[in-house]
């Protein structure tokens, strides 16, 4: 990890377009260039999805993590609501229920953790293009340094 910010809201309908402000304002302040805007799109359907899946669960309090390494953006919402989001078979006229079927289509890897006391986190990683350097530069990390010959 070379960067990370972390954004509280209420546990509103509002705060879905809040969260989807926060995520699109790192991914600026990180790649720092407009060729960013297939990453801020799909990082932002993702952060939507699952932000509205914490309301839908009517929690009081939701998290939003960014975190950027070289390749990849991880997107987290922890929230205190009970529940676990399951993905769900589709139904064509279902008025919901697809959201974990289109942040699985994005990522490159997503997930559930339990929070001790109640509640949960849902993670999604984005894989980020090789052509968008991440600003400051993350490490990678090398081969160890030898000592300086005597």
């Amino acid at each position: 990890m070379c960067w990370r910010r972390r954004h509280d809201a209420t546990c509103e309908k509002t705060a879905i377009g809040e969260v989807r402000r926060f995520v699109r304002s790192c991914i600026h302040d990180v790649f720092r260039t407009h060729d960013a805007h297939e990453l801020v799109g799909d990082a932002e359907l993702v952060v939507s999805e699952l932000a509205a899946n914490s309301v839908n669960a009517d929690c009081d309090h939701v998290e939003v993590s960014v975190t950027v390494h070289d390749q990849w953006l991880e997107i987290s919402v922890q929230d205190d609501a009970a529940g676990t989001p399951t993905m769900r078979p589709p139904t064509p006229h279902a008025a919901c229920g697809r959201g974990l079927r289109i942040v699985a289509a994005l990522s490159s890897d997503w997930g559930v953790i339990p929070v001790a006391g109640g509640g949960k986190t849902v993670w999604s990683r984005l894989a980020v293009p090789r052509d968008l350097p991440a600003q400051p530069r993350c490490r990678r990390p090398g081969p160890p340094s030898r000592p300086a010959a005597a």
